[in-house]
């Protein structure tokens, strides 16, 4: 499935749901995503949270366990791309 398919089913699956059950969603599709080594892709499905890489993140209205989440999907994600750079 495309990048672009599996954003706008994530975007379809997600309307309505809570800010929290929206970012445990975005958090399976960026897992999946750094599985298949999709990196750009796995930041796509977290831009809701984390809309500029160097920027900070929205975490406000997440509950602890699910701000964690979020928190562990960036750091993988900044840690690849750190890799990548050097």
């Amino acid at each position: 499935m495309k990048l672009s398919t599996q954003l706008t089913a994530l975007r379809e699956q997600t309307r309505g749901l809570t800010a929290p059950e929206r970012a445990r969603r975005c958090c399976d599709l960026a897992v999946q995503l750094e599985r298949a080594g999709e990196y750009q892709e796995a930041c796509e499905a977290l831009r809701e949270f984390w809309p500029e890489r160097d920027g900070p993140l929205y975490l406000n209205d997440l509950d602890e366990a699910t701000r964690a989440e979020v928190l562990l999907r960036v750091g993988a994600l900044a840690g690849v791309r750190r890799r990548q750079r050097t």
